[in-house]
């Protein structure tokens, strides 16, 4: 049964149902949570949260203790299966989702294990707008995906990929799981250069990442079978307006029709005006 979207079309709710995914998320990293607390986290009301827990507690996947709520067997196993974390490091995922410094210390270190794979990066072309981000900053941007939530048993796409970004969230997962066949989570990578699909797939290879490239010109009409396919999606494109529109677009083509899925989007500093048509690109996109 998929309990989470159950609760959200019986809980009148304004939010979508991805906060109730993060409520069953943080019952399984951190409960006992009291309402009080679940509601600090949620930025929910707390009749709301009060709603979802009582839903849940019918469902017999909650259930109350003490002055907190928990999940029940059956909902430990909901989210082991249907949000990814069977077999998950649950200390080593609590401490990165909870800690912006635990964070940052994490990736400097996850840094220096795997520079040597990074350092394999092909030549960025000018050409094409490549400018590759600093080792640390792609493992920061793993890390941003854990932190919201948007890691584990998810579908994610790389839209373009010289910072390979796709191998920082590759070697996070294989720190988080215990081995690549109970790893839930899938990364896809559009990418037009070949180069970088070559060693991307070379080193996915070797290290047994969950990863898989696809060459794409985003010029061009996406193929049907991209389309509607990803939950999350991280994407640094060419420093202009219509870069930024270009390929805005084409991320909400490939992100299922869900409200609530993330954009990871990196841009350039630029100027307040710059900025603010940067906003408006957004908003003409409906983000």
């Amino acid at each position: 049964m998929d309990y989470i979207n159950k609760i959200f079309k019986t809980v009148s709710i304004k939010d979508n149902r991805r906060i109730i995914e993060l409520y069953f998320q943080e019952l399984y990293c951190c409960a006992p949570l009291s309402n009080k607390t679940l509601s600090q986290k949620l930025l929910l009301p707390v009749p709301i949260v009060t709603a979802i827990k009582n839903e849940g507690i019918k469902l017999g996947i909650f259930e109350q203790c003490g002055r907190g709520v928990g999940l029940t067997h059956n909902g430990k196993d909901y989210v082991e299966q249907a949000l990814g974390f069977k077999g998950i490091d649950l200390c080593l995922y609590r401490r990165l989702a909870e800690s912006a410094q635990a964070r940052d210390a994490y990736a400097d270190a996850l840094s220096k294990k795997y520079r040597a794979a990074f350092d394999e990066r092909p030549v960025a072309d000018v050409a094409l707008d490549q400018a590759q981000c600093t080792v640390q900053t792609a493992f920061r941007r793993a890390l941003l995906c854990l932190a919201n939530g948007t890691l584990t048993g998810r579908q994610i796409v790389c839209m373009g990929d010289d910072d390979f970004v796709s191998l920082a969230i590759g070697f996070l997962l294989k720190e988080l799981y215990l081995g690549p066949s109970i790893c839930p989570t899938h990364i896809h990578v559009l990418e037009m250069d070949g180069r970088y699909i070559e060693c991307l797939n070379r080193l996915s290879e070797r290290f047994s990442l969950p990863i898989s490239c696809e060459q794409v010109d985003l010029r061009m009409p996406l193929p049907p079978h991209l389309c509607g396919r990803f939950d999350c999606l991280f994407t640094d494109p060419p420093y202009t307006q219509e870069g930024a529109s270009l390929f805005l677009s084409r991320a909400i083509s490939v992100l299922k029709e869900e409200s609530g899925l993330r954009i990871f989007f990196s841009f350039g500093n630029k100027s307040a005006t710059e900025v603010y048509f940067l906003q408006k690109c957004f908003q003409l996109h409906g983000l």
